[in-house]
Order: C-alpha cells, then structure tokens, then sequence
C-alpha cells in the first residue's frame, strides 16, 4: 500500500451497524465528514460481496462469506492484513513510522467467549512489543467499565487484561455503547497495550443517531509535538507503598531482563518500561492519597 505523509492525529471509529443498511449509509457519511483514517465495524451490512459504509477514498477489510467485523481503512494508508476471520480482523498499520496491530473482534452473546479470548491473547503473545488495539463488541459487563455489575464474560475480559497487562479505554461518564428499549449498557470496548497514555486522545461515546441499537465511538491517536515545556510529575515517596513498590518494581526489572534489547528496538522498550513505571506509581499510590495523584505536584520542566 502506498505511504503517508507525517500527521499529529490518527482519528478512529468503532461502532455495531447490526446489519442495518440505513446504519450503514450514516456511517458513509459520518466517515467523510469527520475524515476518518480507519473505523472498526461490527455486525456490518453484507450485500453483493461488499461492505456497506465505504466511501470513495477507503478500503474495505472482511471475510468473504457473512463477515460479523470489517475494517475501512484509507486507501492512502500503509497497512499489511495479519488476519482476516469472519468474526476478527487483524491489521498491521503504519502511521509517522510506528506500527500498530489493529484488532477488530466481534464476540457473539449466544456463543462462548473463550474462544474469543484465545485468539486475542495468541495475537497479544505474538506481538509482545508492538503498540496494540482492540476494539469490539465483547457483549461483556463489568463495574470496571460501567456502572453495571460484573458478569461472568465481564470477568473472562478482566482476566485477559490483567494477564496480558492491557489498559481499557473509558471515560467514566460516558453514554452506554449500547441502547434500546429494553435497557442499555456498556458492551464495546478499546482495549489497547505498549500504548502511552497520552498517546489515546478525546475517547468518546456519540449521541447522535446512528440508525442502530449501538453508538458511535470515537477516539484519536495524537502526538502532541510543542516546543513549549512539559510539565512533568513529581512522586513523594512518604505518599507510596513502599512493599507493593518494591515488589513491582522487582517484577518489572525481571520482566525487562528477559526481553531482548538491540539498537533497532531500544527506544521503543525504554518507552515501555517508563509507561509501566507510571502505571505502577499509580497502582502504589497510598489510598487516602489517590484522589489527588498522592498529592503530586506539577513541576515545570
């Protein structure tokens, strides 16, 4: 596929059409409106050995027979299809010379998840160093990214992120992903790994009508370049668990000292290892303290 230029933003989509035809028209729209790079579909309308939904301009990724996910993806992009499922899409993107796995995955409410979470952990285990995205209707429930109790598949999903060392998109008072008259609730996730956080950007759940029982999920990948300084967080060590600290940072130093470090991949895993370092500053921050980020200050820098 042919290259592209340099961009600070890399906009993404994600919705359940639920193999409506008007859904599907809207979201012809919506991508050329907002000028998408690349929306993950679920559940897509099929006709004629074509996906609904694709704008001049864009390409289309899915299995041949009855697809359940597709992929648009503009034709400008670089990319490379790792797999190509009836009910998974994986894509290898790149955008400003870093590559990211895309994962679209549909994970069906009348069939049993575990198959479902396999495929995902061998794709994780198969790209252990590579910036990943998972996004799908997982048809799962959990506290931990809803206001909804935790469901059997909700905790086969936070097994799998837990173990995979996964971080899920939210936004904690977004709208349900998911509504109709017999209820709502929060089924479609972003999963994303070896991802900084402030990479992900503007995560979003639409209102706007979307011809489906399910709402449009947006969200960006931005580079923020500025020749301005950063502001740069400052731990106490009187706020931390000291133990817990130790004991993960132990784990972390492990965990680095069995990957295999050369000068193509050093930078890459030196970002890693600082994004983990944050998370598990975060993780051990003492509990009085979290509300105010264990009463970090901002240090200009």
């Amino acid at each position: 596929m042919a290259g592209i230029s340099h961009k600070l933003c890399f906009y993404c989509g994600l919705i359940n059409v639920n193999h409506a035809r008007v859904a599907s028209d809207l979201l012809e729209n919506d991508i050329l409106k907002r000028n998408y790079d690349l929306v993950c579909i679920n559940e897509p309308y099929f006709y004629q050995n074509t996906i609904g939904g694709c704008p001049k301009g864009y390409l289309q990724i899915a299995f041949n027979l009855e697809p359940r996910v597709a992929i648009i993806i503009k034709s400008a992009l670089t990319f490379i299809k790792i797999e190509v499922e009836r009910d998974m899409a994986v894509l290898s993107v790149i955008w400003n010379d870093m590559e990211y796995i895309i994962v679209n995955i549909y994970c069906s409410p009348s069939e049993n998840l575990d198959s479902q979470i396999l495929k995902l952990q061998t794709i994780c285990n198969r790209f252990p160093n590579h910036r990943i995205i998972i996004m799908g209707d997982f048809n799962a429930k959990s506290s931990a990214w809803s206001p909804r109790p935790t469901g059997e598949r909700g905790k086969s999903v936070l097994e799998f992120v837990n173990k995979m060392d996964l971080f899920i998109e939210k936004n904690g008072d977004s709208l349900a992903t998911y509504s109709c008259e017999k209820g709502e609730s929060w089924i479609y996730l972003t999963i994303t790994k070896n991802i900084e956080r402030n990479l992900v950007d503007n995560w979003c759940v639409h209102s706007e009508i979307t011809g489906s029982d399910h709402r449009l999920i947006t969200f960006t990948l931005c580079e923020k370049r500025t020749n301005q300084s950063k502001n740069r967080l400052v731990w106490k060590i009187e706020n931390m668990k000291l133990l817990e600290f130790k004991t993960k940072i132990s784990r972390l130093v492990r965990e680095f000292k069995e990957k295999s470090l050369n000068q193509g991949n050093l930078d890459l895993m030196l970002r890693y290892f600082c994004e983990k370092l944050y998370r598990i500053c975060g993780k051990c921050i003492k509990k009085k303290e979290t509300k105010k980020l264990a009463q970090c200050r901002m240090v200009d820098g």
